[in-house]
């Protein structure tokens, strides 16, 4: 009996076992039974096992590197095909067209018919229970391009009320100083925009928003206007607003 105890055996047909595996140390025997001295000299050099890692031996593989090679392998190819799928959901980001920005933008005010308001990229054009009007004139250079250039508009930064601009050419170029009462004339209407955020601003009427583009470079100047009683589209020249396209 003492060597089965020794060797870490246990008699099935007794009513309770009489030792503990070598392999599970930790656990606790049946009240009554006493450790024998071979077992306790034997598991006091041994370590706790950690009560999460697993008491069946940690055995290897014959080929358990060419495992572990494959499991690279495997990482590598799937990490290739990923980033060939990625680029090949890449938009196209070739410019289609040449986009030309305002030069200058200065806003003019009804309520301060002479003083000229510094020229900024912010712009305003607003009009309040139909007095107050804000307008803004745009100067923009074109340089020579081929074939057709049009004007649009996008991304305001604020809109209100009835949201609309209207867009008008001027008998001459904005230039800083202008103010309501000294400014270039206005002329032709050349469109209607419904401003919506985000995205480009609906055209509700084209009179000539599309034209031949200028052969040398040549400056053209416009002034927006609000429409309705109540209205207030803000926008940066510099990054959105009106621009014009050169395809």
């Amino acid at each position: 009996m003492a060597r089965l105890w020794e060797r870490g055996e246990c008699l099935q047909e007794d009513k309770y076992p009489r030792c503990i595996p070598r392999y599970q140390p930790f656990l606790r025997h049946p009240p009554g039974y006493q450790k024998s001295p071979a077992t306790t000299a034997a598991t006091a050099t041994e370590p706790p096992l950690h009560p999460y890692t697993s008491t069946f031996p940690q055995t290897k593989t014959k080929h358990s590197h060419l495992l572990r090679i494959m499991k690279l392998t495997l990482v590598a190819v799937v990490s290739i095909l990923f980033t060939l799928a990625s680029g090949l959901a890449l938009p196209n980001l070739t410019p289609r067209a040449t986009v030309i920005r305002p030069e200058i933008g200065i806003m003019i005010r009804e309520d301060y018919p002479r003083f000229p308001f510094p020229p900024g990229n912010m712009v305003v054009v607003s009009r309040m229970n139909g007095a107050h009007n804000v307008k803004t004139l745009l100067g923009f250079v074109v340089p020579p391009c081929t074939g057709k250039c049009t004007i649009s508009f996008t991304d305001a930064l604020t809109i209100l009320d009835s949201r609309t601009l209207q867009l008008f050419t001027t008998i001459g170029y904005p230039a800083e100083g202008n103010t309501w009462e000294s400014k270039p004339s206005t002329n032709n209407h050349i469109a209607t925009f419904l401003v919506n955020i985000p995205g480009p601003a609906t055209v509700l009427e084209d009179h000539s928003l599309t034209f031949p583009c200028p052969a040398t470079t040549t400056r053209l100047g416009y002034e927006v206007q609000p429409v309705n009683d109540n209205d207030y589209v803000s926008w940066a020249i510099d990054r959105g607003g009106f621009i014009i396209t050169c395809d």
